[in-house]
């Protein structure tokens, strides 16, 4: 029985590895949070692009912003998700969050000039 518990384990840690080694090669920056906005894990893009946020609430990350980073983003799509208790994204809502998301990337490159 143990034997079959250590490979189950072996089998779960390999799947765990090829899923972030995936994510890590998008070129897009992905983060998993928690229903408290908790960042649970950073692709290597987001790291790249704003460091690590591991731990910590996701609007934190941008408090050099100013007027943000104390509260949660006003678009943000985990807002919306617990809102409204749904499970996918509606397509509006995905419209709104690359907006978003524009902006942000123009004002960080921006601040890097």
């Amino acid at each position: 029985m143990e034997k079959k518990e250590n490979n189950l384990l072996s089998q779960n840690q390999t799947s765990s590895s090829n899923f972030s080694w995936i994510l890590d090669e998008l070129p897009y920056g992905i983060s998993v949070q928690d229903t408290n906005r908790t960042i649970l894990y950073e692709n290597k893009k987001v790291k790249e692009l704003l460091g690590t946020y591991m731990g910590t609430q996701c609007f934190k990350r941008w408090t050099y912003i100013p007027g943000e980073g104390q509260n949660p983003c006003q678009d943000c799509m985990m807002s919306l998700i617990i809102k409204d208790k749904i499970e996918a994204c509606p397509k509006t809502s995905l419209s709104r969050l690359k907006a978003s998301l524009r902006e942000k990337e123009s004002f960080i490159g921006e601040k890097g000039k």
